[in-house]
């Protein structure tokens, strides 16, 4: 009988380690694709962007100045008024561009690429809430913005 060199092949431990290491990584590559439905991206993204306008609103009694709200389909920026023109908002929170999901569709009602502007007062300053429909068909949302409160209900309702 003779004997094998060291090197000759793989053992049984090495070939199931590289099994478990291509199912850890196959595993994290799908956890990695956006496999969520839409509905669940529509909520989410609602929930952050309500979430969000709730602080805007804390902050802007706290320190007793306004704020603007710029949205588009890809994102949506807090602003402050100064000087005239507008600036990023000072609270760490919400100076960064915030941005929707890429698969998401959004329509930003009446407002689109606008400031919408909100008095220290808290009052729109043209009167008429700002809403932006997250989604689209069953699962589409929309966010409704009073100046004070934000709400979310079910895509073309009050």
């Amino acid at each position: 009988m003779t004997r094998r060199p060291g090197t000759a092949g793989v053992t049984l431990v090495e070939m199931l380690v590289m099994l478990v290491l291509i199912g850890v990584l196959s595993g994290a590559v799908a956890l990695g694709l956006s496999t969520r439905p839409s509905g669940d991206q529509a909520e989410l993204s609602a929930l952050k962007l309500s979430a969000d306008l709730d602080h805007a609103v804390r902050h802007a009694l706290d320190h007793q100045i306004g704020f603007g709200l710029k949205a588009d389909p890809q994102g949506y920026a807090f602003l402050v008024p100064s000087g005239g023109n507008w600036r990023p908002h000072p609270d760490r929170a919400l100076q960064d561009v915030k941005l929707f999901p890429r698969s998401l569709r959004i329509s930003v009602q009446d407002h689109d690429g606008v400031v919408f502007r909100v008095s220290r007062t808290l009052v729109p300053e043209d009167n008429r809430p700002w809403r932006a429909t997250l989604g689209h068909g069953a699962s589409a949302l929309d966010v409704i913005f009073d100046g004070v409160t934000a709400r979310i209900a079910p895509a073309g309702g009050g």
